[in-house]
């Protein structure tokens, strides 16, 4: 909510500073007569490098966002809009809701791709301050960023935010919102659960890593067994190379870290050819996931350290056991031919061997649920007709236009219907607060998600109704009209009896 930063800043001793960032995407720029359209902007407090350390590589960052209509725009944004100019003291216009013209005040280095903030420009989000926003305490329509205290106790502020929003909240609004503070390296992978989180770009769930980190282990586990296993079970191959070293003066302990060494070459090998297959496999796992993730193992010191420290970890722990045994043969007995290798090693082989047939069946039943589950999730009905239809995204200013690309668009043999709505279903829905009042109980206050649809949408979709009417078409009602789904209709009829549920279209719902 615009209103929490500056009163959270205010009221906590524990935050010493704040930014808000609004995003606005496809936002349309003018430099003359240039004109492109930015595939996401951001409006932030002048506060926004205090708590950012994004590269700015010309101008002042601490000053640059302190003015209205102020602007910072990326070395590629600049290239487009100005060529090879100078864009230092030039105005950018926007035409939309409201004509805005910035200056630029300094040039950003073009945004890291692994960046969860991506942006083509930053406005001073004092250019767009209305009236409204500063008593909006009901809109959550930006993210805010706090900078704690050193040595603050995130959990023990949490605590206090409570009596904050009760404070702040109009009647008993407080208690159907949860503030708490999340640390900004967590954001990216552990916020799945947080809605309206727009500019967490590719955001995930860290749990989904994990697993996949989990089925890696368990391969490199049936690895491990199986060299373990074959090493052993070809020991009688080098039998006689043991005997002869040590009987001219080699030592056990010189024989197994030799035996060792070779293990950790092998497996400097092996990185190699992995390093090589993940190359040639990455194109292809990126247009799968529709992610541009990358792996550059010489970019990062950390990144390679831990790339070759584990696998030298990997050759140890593989080969330690086959050094150890086969340093462990006596010279006379196998120059005599009197040894029998793998003799009285049948137990652990055994071990061995079940612990890797387990893994391997392990991980085929765990393949066999999850595409059960994805054929499921195809082949389920869920509820509205998903076939040959197009979404066509919608900005402020084409959205007034909606009525004439309507028609339009109705007039094309080849359409068979035009509706349009809020957000597209399967998406993340906006939540609202829900005031219901029946004509024979007491209110009932609770939230719940709104999608704002035209009324052709139940029709297009195909949606069926299990009571009541579409949306009333040609006129305008003089009333707001609503139709909610079985599980909502459950829930606010669960306090009143049964012989009261035939009543439910003389309900009142305020939003």
């Amino acid at each position: 909510m615009f209103p929490m930063g500056p009163t959270l800043k205010a009221e906590f001793p524990e935050i010493e500073n704040f930014t808000r960032i609004h995003w606005d995407n496809k936002y349309q720029l003018t430099q003359n007569a240039k004109r492109l359209f930015l595939p996401q902007v951001f409006f932030v407090d002048s506060t926004f490098f205090k708590i950012f350390d994004f590269k700015v590589i010309r101008g002042d960052a601490q000053a640059a966002l302190l003015k209205p209509h102020s602007a910072l725009i990326t070395e590629e944004t600049a290239k487009k809009l100005f060529g090879d100019a100078d864009p230092i003291g030039k105005t950018i216009t926007h035409y939309g809701d409201d004509t805005v013209t910035f200056a630029v005040t300094g040039i950003l280095a073009n945004i890291p791709k692994n960046s969860q903030l991506q942006f083509d420009a930053l406005f001073s989000f004092s250019s767009i301050y209305k009236p409204w926003m500063f008593t909006n305490w009901g809109g959550n329509w930006l993210d805010t960023y706090l900078e704690l205290a050193p040595g603050t106790n995130a959990a023990a502020l949490d605590k206090k935010f409570p009596d904050y929003l009760k404070r702040h909240l109009k009647g008993d609004g407080w208690k159907y919102y949860k503030l708490f503070t999340l640390p900004i390296k967590d954001v990216h992978a552990n916020a799945a659960d947080i809605g309206l989180d727009y500019i967490n770009y590719q955001k995930f769930d860290k749990r989904s890593t994990n697993l996949f980190a989990i089925i890696a282990l368990i391969v490199l586990v049936i690895a491990c067994v199986n060299f373990i296993n074959l090493s052993t079970a070809r020991s009688a191959e080098r039998a006689k190379e043991v005997g002869i070293r040590k009987s001219i003066g080699a030592y056990r302990f010189q024989l197994a870290l030799q035996f060792l060494g070779e293990t950790v070459i092998i497996a400097l090998m092996a990185l190699v050819f992995s390093i090589i297959l993940v190359q040639l496999a990455l194109p292809y796992i990126n247009h799968l996931s529709d992610r541009d993730i990358s792996f550059n193992i010489f970019g990062s010191i950390k990144v390679l350290a831990t790339v070759l420290g584990g696998t030298v970890l990997i050759g140890i722990i593989s080969g330690i056991y086959p050094a150890i045994y086969l340093s462990s043969f006596r010279a006379s007995r196998v120059l005599k031919g009197s040894v029998q290798v793998g003799k009285n090693k049948g137990s652990l082989r055994n071990v061995l061997v079940i612990t890797q047939f387990a893994s391997a069946i392990f991980l085929m039943i765990a393949t066999v649920f999850v595409l059960k589950q994805l054929s499921f999730m195809q082949q389920q009905d869920p509820g509205y007709n998903r076939d040959q239809i197009v979404n066509i995204p919608l900005d402020g200013v084409t959205t007034k236009k909606y009525d004439l690309l309507k028609k339009e668009l109705s007039g094309n043999p080849l359409v068979t219907g035009v509706t349009a709505s809020q957000d597209i279903l399967g998406s993340h829905l906006d939540q609202t607060g829900v005031s219901f009042r029946p004509s024979f109980g007491p209110k009932m206050d609770l939230g719940t998600t709104l999608l704002v649809v035209d009324p052709h949408y139940l029709d297009l979709y195909k949606i069926k109704l299990a009571a009541g009417k579409n949306f009333s078409d040609g006129k305008i009602p003089d009333f707001r009209q609503f139709i909610v789904n079985e599980a909502l209709a459950k829930e606010l009829m669960k306090d009143y009896p049964k012989k009261a549920a035939h009543r439910f279209n003389r309900a009142t719902i305020w939003i």
